[in-house]
């Protein structure tokens, strides 16, 4: 996970930390750079990054569960719980993987008069996605949306009758012992240890952080130790009976944007043999973030 933009031009700029896990292995961890430039604060282990869209899979997740626990039914029609969206043939499931024809209502603001540094909320997004009146590609074709996600949220929030926040804390991050992740659901939100994100200048570097909050389809702060726990837990849902995807057996993988990865629950999937695994990248307000859970082995 990264708070730079187009690679830091040395230690003491914005750096990058990682880690990486083999099976049956000890994590080994690398972080450089500098989380925040005004007060030279090291990136250490502890650092919370935005990881962007790579929140997609814990959204999805936290919707797995909810239908586990019978809150809701994943072929059931999305407006069924947003009784505001007017596409209505747009399933549950259709929002998880992507198929939904929804236009991704970031695209839209410009529209509605936003600028760059305008504050708007996930609120905003979703009253732009309840104006959509019909889907933007036909049925059954991928477009990635963040909307689809935006409105998962809601559902998830609808049913609980709670904010994500409190749902991810209580059913997923407490659990696990993801002790350093939380959505962010307000840009005025503190996050302890959180990095500071930047983009280089002519004179320097400067702040890209925007003042808009957008939980579900990102606005997620962690660490690279939780993300390993997150992993981990990814790794014992994988399904041998088909292609040891986590979670295909309930959400099936399908066609995506760019061949020849499929998506399913959160999480672009590539099933040849040799490069078998899942992955999400995430970009959110100058942050950069990848996670990776490769080489399933099919029983």
């Amino acid at each position: 996970m990264s708070a730079y933009r187009h690679g830091a031009r040395a230690t003491a700029g914005p750096g990058i930390s990682i880690l990486v896990r083999r099976p049956d292995e000890p994590a080994v961890q690398l972080h450089t750079g500098l989380a925040n430039l005004e007060h030279a604060v090291p990136i250490g282990p502890d650092t919370a990054f935005n990881v962007g869209s790579v929140a997609k899979q814990i959204t999805a997740h936290l919707v797995l569960l909810a239908a586990q626990d019978g809150l809701l039914a994943l072929d059931q029609p999305a407006n069924a719980l947003l009784s505001r969206l007017q596409v209505r043939d747009v399933t549950i499931t259709d929002l998880i993987t992507h198929h939904s024809g929804l236009r991704d209502a970031e695209s839209l603001l410009s529209l509605a008069s936003f600028r760059d540094l305008d504050h708007y909320t996930a609120d905003d997004l979703v009253n732009l996605a309840y104006r959509q009146q019909q889907r933007a590609v036909p049925e059954d074709q991928f477009l990635y949306s963040n909307t689809n996600y935006l409105l998962l949220a809601k559902i998830l929030e609808a049913v609980h009758d709670t904010d994500l926040a409190n749902i991810a804390r209580t059913r997923l991050f407490g659990p696990l012992g993801m002790t350093a992740t939380h959505f962010k659901t307000d840009p005025r939100q503190l996050v302890p240890h959180a990095a500071s994100a930047y983009q280089p200048t002519a004179d320097g570097w400067q702040h890209i952080a925007r003042p808009a909050a957008l939980p579900g389809p990102g606005s997620l702060w962690s660490t690279p130790a939780d993300l390993d726990r997150w992993l981990g837990h990814l790794y014992d849902r994988r399904h041998p009976a088909t292609l040891g995807l986590p979670d295909q057996d309930v959400v099936p993988y399908r066609a995506a944007d760019h061949a020849p990865y499929l998506y399913g629950a959160g999480l672009y999937a590539d099933t040849r043999p040799v490069q078998r695994g899942v992955f999400h990248y995430g970009h959110e307000h100058g942050f950069s973030a990848a996670s990776h859970l490769g080489r399933f082995q099919v029983q």
